[in-house]
């Protein structure tokens, strides 16, 4: 169920806060301690899954309780940081993994390094790399996680079978997946949409830019160099697709589905995002198939994850860890994966039990999610340390994406745009710093 827990700008205009059981009501006994554990979103399946995990934890562990704490809401990152600024912040809590840098830069979380010195039965190298190092920060861990997701290509076998267009194969290219998307793509006699080639999760324009051996950022992240011929290439190909050779929905197209439901009605013959689909797969018994992403002039996969925190002002630093550490664990991980909606975080998990067949959807296979991971990458190089997600995503997405997608820009003046804009705010950061 990680994908929730990312959706923390979730459709509530005011801050709403509910009080869980999981120790919430209880009266302490000598030496307990009781942590306040927080998590954005309101989806309510999620939270009761939480709870489960709250109670085992407490089972385990009878001098811990747990005072569960959803918020829902669109500020839930805002309100963290303010209640950290009055020592008011729960003890533990969840992250996008995009936010984990400005809480470091503000030192509102601990890192980990110096409780698992000290713990023999709890070692980091048990994760995927792309996992301990996209939460590294300054050389010290400030998260794992018990659930995350590569990003692959879902193929609608019956769409394929239909076209009679052979399955994609683990080392096929864009140019490759251009032409499928083509041969999949079906439109009226007066042009209007019957099937699109494919449907994206997010207007993941870095991952482009950096698949043709672009970067946003120089080396040690003083400048944004993103304006660069490898960078134009690889985003000129996907707006290619949107505007060029309209495989995808673009901008102006009118379409009343979301991006899964148009490929479960057979609208949309492949879909490119994460594992988190997969339930509604199922429920509409949709017969798909999973392939890596296509290769560019580099082979690369986006991970989607979530970190889960310990304040920095906690007064149980321990206790907090060790919550963090069960919530991190086998125990958890294998229970989140049968949820069916994210992969295994864990190495010998995703490798072992993952991989075997679920008697109830024999015709799912996970492998592609397993192969993925030797391509993996956090969205850890797009970050900074001086300067939040939310300013860069303003520049890199909501000011000037529009633009570009609906063709009233063309790709140099796009990238020159956000390049200028992005060290316009390095510069001022860094003059805020000199005062």
């Amino acid at each position: 169920m990680f994908k929730k827990v990312l959706g923390l700008s979730a459709g509530l205009l005011a801050l709403c806060f509910v009080l869980y059981g999981c120790g919430s009501r209880e009266v302490l006994k000598p030496g307990q301690a009781k942590l306040v554990f927080a998590v954005g979103g309101g989806d309510m399946s999620y939270i009761k899954l939480l709870e489960q995990v709250c109670r085992k934890f407490e089972e385990k562990n009878p001098n811990i309780k747990i005072q569960f704490l959803p918020i829902s809401g669109q500020a839930y990152n805002n309100k963290l940081l303010t209640m950290v600024a009055s020592n008011t912040a729960p003890d533990v809590f969840t992250l996008d993994s995009a936010m984990v840098p400005t809480f470091v830069s503000k030192q509102a979380i601990l890192p980990l390094d110096s409780f698992m010195e000290k713990d023999k039965s709890f070692n980091k190298n048990d994760y995927y790399p792309s996992i301990v190092d996209g939460f590294t920060w300054g050389g010290k861990l400030y998260s794992l996680t018990d659930s995350m997701s590569p990003i692959v290509i879902f193929y609608n076998k019956d769409v394929f079978d239909k076209e009679k267009i052979a399955y994609p194969k683990d080392n096929w290219t864009w140019a490759e997946f251009l032409e499928t998307a083509k041969k999949l793509t079906q439109r009226d006699e007066r042009g209007l949409i019957k099937r699109f080639g494919v449907v994206f999760y997010d207007t993941d324009v870095l991952y482009f830019a950096k698949a043709w051996g672009g970067n946003l950022w120089n080396k040690d992240k003083t400048k944004c160099i993103i304006n660069s011929p490898e960078s134009k290439a690889g985003i000129q190909f996907f707006v290619d697709m949107i505007n060029k050779y309209k495989v995808m929905p673009g901008l102006s197209e009118s379409v009343d589905k979301s991006d899964y439901q148009l490929f479960e009605a057979g609208m949309a013959g492949m879909l490119a995002g994460g594992r988190w689909y997969t339930v509604e797969f199922r429920k509409a018994k949709v017969r798909y198939g999973i392939a890596q992403l296509p290769k560019g002039k580099l082979k690369l996969t986006p991970m989607v994850t979530h970190a889960w925190v310990t304040a920095s002002g906690t007064k149980y630093p321990q206790q907090s860890y060790e919550f963090i550490k069960y919530l991190c664990s086998d125990e958890t991980v294998r229970f989140m994966m049968a949820q069916g909606d994210c992969v295994p975080p864990i190495k010998k998990i995703a490798e072992g039990d993952f991989l075997k067949k679920d008697p109830n959807f024999p015709d799912e296979d996970t492998i592609a999610y397993v192969k993925s991971m030797a391509f993996s990458y956090p969205n850890k190089e797009y970050l900074h340390t001086e300067l939040t997600w939310s300013e860069l995503a303003e520049v890199i997405q909501f000011k000037n994406m529009d633009q570009l997608l609906m063709g009233k820009w063309t790709v140099e003046q796009y990238l020159k745009t956000v390049e200028d804009k992005i060290n316009e705010l390095v510069k001022k950061s860094e003059a805020e710093k000199r005062k």
